[in-house]
């Protein structure tokens, strides 16, 4: 998501991309920060009731480190999206 490509896709063929993602077999760059692959790691738990909530989104040190003057790391028409999926 970060690096242009998803942190289970497979160099050899497609098959192989669909077996990484129904076993969450996640790779991440060595480069890439902890606070990032966290974030993406707990974005992508199969279980809703496991995976993060708007609210822990909102509050993870990776959104908070690069939320802009307004408070938000995204525009404003996808914020207000998002604050309507929440019932906000």
């Amino acid at each position: 998501m970060c690096t242009g490509h998803a942190p289970f896709e497979a160099k050899n063929n497609e098959l192989e991309t669909y077996d990484k993602i129904l076993s969450l077999d996640l790779q991440f760059p060595v480069t890439m920060s902890s606070e990032v692959v966290d974030f993406i790691s707990r974005l992508l738990i199969k279980d809703p009731q496991a995976r993060m909530s708007f609210a822990e989104m909102e509050e993870h040190p990776f959104m908070k480190k690069h939320e802009n003057e307004a408070g938000r790391l995204i525009s404003r028409e996808i914020w207000e999206g998002w604050q309507n999926l929440r019932g906000n």
